[in-house]
């Protein structure tokens, strides 16, 4: 097998696992009992988006920079600045989720996962730009 079909393959496995680990943490999480009070509804929902906090910031990524990476056509800077992003929001995210425990700083916090992950799920390939 040649690297770009290694990262390729990997990139789906782990865009499966995503959709498995988000399928079954709504399904552990469920919020559709009656007998919930609002304080045990609200950290059910603080998990769920906690589960997909991670997921967004820790496996996409991954997935996206090991495919890109293998492919051997990306910008060095730009895959640099595209690690530091997704730690940083990681970090970032983390820290925040876990100090100021609300739902609203998880929503934030997975909403920030998600769109730092469009960022570095956009190509850096090196440009083929030719000067006529």
């Amino acid at each position: 097998m040649n690297k770009a079909k290694i990262g390729r393959t990997f990139y789906y496995v782990c865009l499966i696992l995503c959709i498995l680990i988000l399928v079954v943490s709504f399904l552990v999480f469920n919020t559709t009992k009656d007998n919930l009070t609002d304080e045990e509804l609200t950290k059910i929902w603080i998990y769920r988006y906690l589960t997909s906090f991670y997921v967004f910031t820790i496996l996409i990524p991954l997935a996206s920079v090991v495919r890109e990476y293998s492919t051997g056509e990306y910008d060095k800077k730009k895959m640099i600045i595209k690690i530091i992003i997704g730690l940083g929001v990681l970090l970032l995210g983390t820290v925040l989720i876990f100090t100021i425990w609300s739902l609203r700083t998880a929503q934030l916090c997975m909403l920030a996962s998600m769109l730092s992950t469009v960022y570095i799920l956009s190509p850096s390939i090196k440009s083929n730009e030719k000067k006529i």
